[in-house]
């Protein structure tokens, strides 16, 4: 695959849109090939014809549904029409194709954002962050880093308790970054700390996001307020300590189901055994909503065959747990 390139295009520019949705073997394919004057751009990622649908204004499960390909075809040549009258009009922005070049599948589309989009490099971003570590802490330690495929993730450590420690004691703790660079990811801030319990990764929810979604507006603000986040992250580091104890407060087997087995709707089956495995063997002897955090934390942090994506949403429950019992006490 080829660099990314932002290929900016008017609704007006469209001049044909074929909408596939037909089946190869156990497989359902789905593309929407767009022919512009800049050549064809494909959209067979999930992502791109979701946001593409979106800036239509059209309903991406409804119309993938539309059986008939002619009558889904022309719903969609009507909404281009509509927001090429819009972008005249000036109340629609031109759409910005995130596109890479395959040598065998022509220009495929990432993501459709709007030419509003802004371009933030990623070695720009990251090289920041660790200046800013260097400076304010002395010193940091890359404990992970890792490409999605829409953005790279960065786990630093920052802090490594060297006394003797008992069990919920915080062992470690640094920052986790998340540098989006398809179109579709935003920049964020992670308080992030292992707790001694064959150390756990345990990831603040509580992420303290640039911004939800695209990047949009002046770069330099963007900036600025990711240098903001990080220096708000340093000061939550030490936070977590105080609310280990209130976590490990006794509650009764039935609460304990009830709020895993609501965590856990959103995760495969085999990841779902393996934290009711941990409860009955690993962790019986704990107490509290600690006790289902260390579960989920234990398989995020040394669970074989889970992808990077479940790992930091298992961390991330983990001190939705914990932080959950505070709020309501």
């Amino acid at each position: 695959m080829s660099e990314w390139r932002n290929i900016a295009i008017p609704s007006e520019e469209i001049e044909d849109v074929e909408y596939f949705v037909y089946r190869k073997g156990a497989r359902v394919v789905k593309n929407i090939a767009l022919k512009t004057s800049r050549g064809t751009i494909f959209l067979n990622s999930q992502r791109a014809r979701r946001q593409f649908l979106n800036h239509l204004g059209l309903p991406f499960l409804d119309t993938e549904r539309i059986y008939d390909y002619r009558e889904r075809n022309r719903i969609v040549k009507e909404a281009i029409e509509k927001r090429s009258h819009l972008e005249h009009e000036g109340r629609a922005s031109k759409l910005l194709f995130r596109c890479r070049e395959h040598p065998r599948y022509g220009l495929q589309a990432w993501s459709v954002v709007t030419e509003e989009y802004v371009e933030i490099p990623v070695p720009e971003v990251r090289d920041m962050a660790f200046n800013i570590l260097e400076k304010v802490v002395g010193g940091y330690k890359l404990e992970h880093s890792w490409d999605s495929g829409s953005a790279w993730y960065y786990r630093v450590i920052l802090y490594k308790e060297d006394k003797p420690l008992k069990v919920g004691d915080i062992a470690l703790c640094g920052l986790a970054f998340k540098i989006g660079y398809s179109g579709d990811k935003a920049l964020a801030v992670y308080p992030y700390w292992k707790i001694l319990s064959c150390l756990n990764g345990l990831m603040s929810h509580h992420s303290i996001q640039i911004y939800r979604g695209i990047h949009r507006g002046d770069k330099e603000k963007i900036l600025s307020r990711f240098r903001y986040a990080i220096y708000e992250a340093l000061d939550k580091l030490m936070e977590l300590a105080p609310i280990i104890d209130k976590a490990k407060s006794p509650i009764s087997e039935a609460e304990e189901r009830a709020i895993l087995e609501k965590i856990l709707r959103k995760y495969p089956q085999h990841i779902q055994d393996r934290i009711w495995h941990l409860l009955r063997s690993k962790y019986r002897d704990e107490t509290g909503v600690f006790k289902l955090s260390q579960a989920l934390s234990d398989v995020a942090s040394h669970g074989i065959g889970i992808t990077d994506r479940y790992a930091q949403e298992l961390s991330k429950d983990a001190y939705r747990l914990i932080a959950n019992v505070v709020r309501t006490t």
